[in-house]
């Protein structure tokens, strides 16, 4: 994502686009899986809770803000990107919740998982690539309803796979993860 910019969503005059756009994929991708786990299992709570960690120069409010756009969008077919949709049936602006880091060990662990596929992609600031942490975290990492992590507990942005100029050694992680880097079209 070095120098990447989307100039759509700079437009739209949110300060923080880039933070809102990372927190749209995880709402897509863990609102899917909240609800399929609540049909599956036949749950009567169905709503999911987003408790974030609290840094400087973000506006939690505006997050939530944006998590309740994402639900309108969605609930009137209007949403601006496709390929996913955030699941409205499991998504209340009221359980979006920020924290200092220190206080709830959750976003510790999440922290922790955030690191480790760091240090599988990125050879710039932390020197070799490391994706064998990145790698033992299999077991914990969502998949699709096709049974694959790829583009789902795995996200490889901003583009097509094969298109994003990576080195070999960066995409160990991503091909473990079900990403091929072939063309499709």
């Amino acid at each position: 994502m070095r120098q990447y910019r989307n100039q759509r969503a700079e437009k739209a005059g949110a300060k923080q686009w880039f933070y809102n756009w990372m927190v749209r994929i995880l709402i897509e991708r863990v609102s899917d899986y909240c609800l399929r786990r609540a049909e599956r299992y036949e749950l009567e709570r169905r709503h999911v809770k987003f408790v974030f960690s609290q840094s400087g120069g973000h506006s939690y409010s505006q997050t939530a803000a944006y998590h309740e756009l994402l639900k309108y969008q969605a609930e009137n077919s209007n949403l601006v990107l496709t390929k996913w949709s955030p699941k409205r049936e499991v998504l209340h602006w009221g359980l979006v919740e920020d924290f200092p880091h220190h206080m709830r060990a959750g976003l510790q662990l999440a922290d922790v998982a955030a690191s480790a596929f760091y240090m599988g992609a990125d050879k710039l600031d932390t020197g070799p690539c490391a994706p064998e942490y990145a790698m033992a975290l299999r077991d914990r990492i969502a998949m699709n309803r096709f049974g694959t992590q790829c583009d789902y507990g795995v996200v490889l942005q901003p583009d097509k796979d094969w298109k994003i100029d990576i080195t070999e050694d960066q995409r160990q992680v991503f091909r473990f993860y079900g990403y091929d880097f072939i063309e499709r079209w």
